[in-house]
């Protein structure tokens, strides 16, 4: 494998966003387009978020070794390795993207999200370690994609008309920064009974599956308290996940605020 690049970091939720930007940037200049780049980052968020939660759980000394490269002229490499108990991924049974949101467990989708964004996956076990290998076809030449400064996600609301309020995201929805989203709608829904909440994603850049599953929470608490999550603004990056997964077939989808609020789904 040629133009290796190592990057070892502890198994910790805060260190994950450089570890992105780490195989974003070394993805970029194997010659992979955007799309194909954001692909890299998300399945790495997905697959070290899953070695800490669970690999690590009980140890906060854990480790985890990034190695990425390139095979041939047509393949981008991701080597991920941790010294966690022995688990292959690969043989946890998928979730149905077609399952209403109000069935819908929680696990299972940072696995699903891999399988799907990558073209190949690999697991091995080898010398007491995991080893996560992801292979991503080249087909395109690089575009520039920008990487921020600071992994944060920033929200702003907005009061709607006929008890709407606007939620405004902004940022990287991720495992180190979902948190923070979920704190405001759960605040949102408590006080606020028979709500509409619109959540638009104009400004978001970036969604992992800990950010999905606030979203799902999210509706789920709403629907019971009487009102309901609408979506707006969808990126074509940010849609792409939201179709993948079926979100376009649960959630009621809009082009903006405005037209959630004109189309009042919750008395058609």
């Amino acid at each position: 494998m040629r133009d290796e690049r190592h990057l070892s970091f502890k198994a910790r939720l805060e260190n994950i966003p450089s570890a992105c930007d780490f195989v974003a940037q070394a993805a970029e200049t194997a010659g992979l387009d955007e799309r194909g780049v954001y692909h890299c980052q998300l399945a790495v968020d997905e697959a070290c978020t899953n070695i800490i939660e669970h690999g690590f759980a009980t140890d906060p000394h854990g480790q985890i070794n990034l190695i990425t490269g390139i095979e041939g002229n047509a393949t981008f490499v991701v080597i991920i390795a941790d010294n966690s108990p022995a688990f292959n991924p690969l043989t946890y049974e998928e979730p149905d993207p077609q399952v209403g949101l109000e069935d819908r467990e929680g696990g299972g989708w940072g696995i699903y999200f891999i399988k799907k964004l990558m073209d190949v996956v690999d697991y091995r076990y080898v010398d007491s370690k995991n080893m996560l290998t992801l292979r991503k076809y080249i087909a395109h030449e690089a575009v520039p994609v920008g990487y921020p400064d600071e992994n944060l996600v920033q929200v702003s609301k907005i009061q709607l008309d006929k008890d709407y309020l606007q939620i405004n995201l902004g940022g990287q929805i991720d495992s180190h920064t979902s948190s923070q989203v979920e704190a405001v709608f759960n605040e949102e829904i408590t006080h606020n009974q028979n709500y509409r909440l619109i959540v638009s994603f104009a400004e978001v850049s970036y969604i992992s599956s800990s950010g999905l599953k606030v979203l799902v929470s999210a509706w789920r608490r709403a629907r019971q308290n009487g009102g309901d999550v609408l979506i707006a603004d969808l990126q074509p990056r940010i849609r792409e996940v939201f179709d993948m997964i079926g979100f376009d077939m649960m959630f009621n989808i809009y082009e903006n605020a405005a037209a959630a609020v004109a189309d009042d789904p919750i008395h058609r």
